[in-house]
C-alpha cells in the first residue's frame, strides 16, 4: 500500500509540473552556428525573395525558440552594485539635484567641439564633487575607478520639458528627436579633485547649428526607494506582481527569459547582471505560434510561410511578450524592479560660441 501511495504521489507533482509550464523547452543553439556556413548565410541575404524570410528566422523565430546551454553563469548578480543596495537617503539626493543645477553646463558633442564642426547634437554636463574616504581614495588611485561604490548618478533619469534654441544664424533650432539619454557617467579626478559626472545627450537639432543660443529646460529624476522582485527559475510558469503590474514567466533557461505582461499599469525595469543582449516583443498569440513549432529549419520555415504570416503586413501589436536572450553567458536569476523618485526642474542656458 505504501508503495501504491508514492507512486501516485510522485505521478501527482509530475502532473503539476506539467502544467506550470505551458511549452516544451527550448531548442538548443550556440550562437556561433548562426555563422558557420558564412557563404550560405550571405547567399539567403543577397536572395530578393528569401532576404526578408532570413531575417526574420534569424532575428526573431530562433531568438524566440532556441537557448545555449553550453554558456556558462556570470557572478552571481547579487554581489554586483545592484541600484537599490547603494542606498541613498532623500537629503543627498535632495543635495545631489542642487549640485546638478549649480552645475550644469551645455556643449556640443565633444569631436564637434574639438574640431569647430557644425553639428546637430548636444550635451548637457554635470560635475559633482566626491567624497571620498581614506580606503575608496586608496583605491582609486591604484584602480582608477571603483568596484565597491557605485554612482548614483548612473541611475538618474532626465527628460527635455521645454526649451527655446536659435542657431548663428537666428534660425528658430528643433530637437526633432525628443528622446534624452545619459551618454557618459563615471568618476574623474580633475585639478586635485574628485568628481561623478554626467552627460545627457540630446541629437538630431534641425537645423544644424555652429554657435547656439537660448536655454532647454530639464526634469531631473533621482531614485531614492525601490520596490524589487527576485525572480529564479523556480518562477517558471508564475504570475508576479510588482507595483500595479502582473507578470508571468514562460520560460527562463540558460541565456533566455521570456515573460508576460498580463497587466502593465506602471514603468518597470529589468536586471541582468551585465553583457550584451537581445530583447524582441510580440503580442502572444504570435509567440504560441512560434513556440508550438520549434526546431525547424530554415527551408521549413520558408514552406510554412502562410503559417508564420510572412508575407503579411506587419501590424503595431500591443506588446504583451517580452523575449530576452543574453549574448555570452547563462542566467541564474534576475531582478524586476520600480523606482520611486524624487524630481527637480532644472533650466540649463545655452550659450556655445
Amino acid at each position: 500500500m505504501k508503495k501504491y501511495c508514492l507512486i501516485i504521489i510522485i505521478i501527482g507533482v509530475n502532473l503539476i509540473s506539467c502544467q506550470e509550464k505551458e511549452f516544451s523547452s527550448l531548442e538548443d543553439k550556440k550562437i556561433v552556428e548562426y555563422f558557420d556556413d558564412q557563404e550560405y548565410f550571405d547567399s539567403q541575404y543577397e536572395n530578393e525573395e528569401t532576404s526578408d524570410y532570413f531575417s526574420f528566422y534569424k532575428g526573431i523565430y530562433e531568438t524566440v525558440t532556441t537557448k545555449n546551454s553550453k554558456l556558462k553563469s556570470k557572478t552571481d548578480i547579487d554581489s554586483i552594485n545592484l541600484p537599490w543596495k547603494y542606498g541613498i537617503k532623500k537629503p543627498q539626493a535632495y543635495q545631489i539635484l542642487e549640485n546638478i543645477s549649480d552645475s550644469l553646463y551645455a556643449q556640443k558633442d565633444g569631436y564637434s567641439n574639438n574640431q569647430e564642426k557644425i553639428t546637430e547634437n548636444i550635451q548637457v554636463i554635470s560635475q559633482n564633487v566626491l567624497e571620498l574616504s581614506i580606503s575608496e581614495l586608496d583605491e582609486y588611485k591604484r584602480n582608477g575607478s571603483f568596484e565597491t561604490r557605485d554612482n548614483i548618478l548612473d541611475h538618474i533619469k532626465f527628460e527635455n520639458l521645454e526649451y527655446n534654441l536659435k542657431n548663428e544664424n537666428g534660425d528658430i533650432v528643433k530637437i526633432e528627436e525628443e528622446y534624452t539619454w545619459l551618454c557618459g557617467q563615471g568618476f574623474y579626478e580633475k585639478e586635485g579633485k574628485y568628481y561623478h559626472g554626467v552627460q545627457v545627450c540630446n541629437k538630431s537639432l534641425n537645423p544644424k547649428y555652429k554657435k547656439l543660443f537660448g536655454y532647454i529646460e530639464l526634469d531631473v529624476n533621482i531614485p531614492v526607494e525601490y520596490e524589487v522582485k527576485k525572480v529564479t527559475k523556480q518562477d517558471i510558469g508564475k504570475t508576479i506582481s510588482i507595483g500595479a503590474n502582473k507578470i508571468k514567466i514562460l520560460e527562463f533557461d540558460a541565456n533566455a527569459i521570456h515573460y508576460q505582461l498580463i497587466e502593465k499599469n506602471e514603468t518597470f525595469e529589468i536586471k541582468l547582471n551585465g553583457g550584451s543582449s537581445t530583447s524582441i516583443k510580440l503580442p502572444f498569440d504570435y509567440y504560441k505560434k512560434l513556440r508550438l513549432k520549434q526546431g525547424l529549419d530554415f527551408e521549413t520555415v520558408v514552406e510554412l510561410k502562410n503559417y508564420f504570416e510572412l508575407d503579411n503586413e506587419r501590424k503595431n501589436y500591443e506588446e504583451e511578450v517580452v523575449v530576452i536572450k543574453v549574448d555570452d553567458y547563462a542566467i541564474n536569476n534576475f531582478y524586476f524592479y520600480i523606482s520611486k523618485f524624487i524630481s527637480k526642474k532644472i533650466k540649463v542656458d545655452i550659450e556655445i560660441n
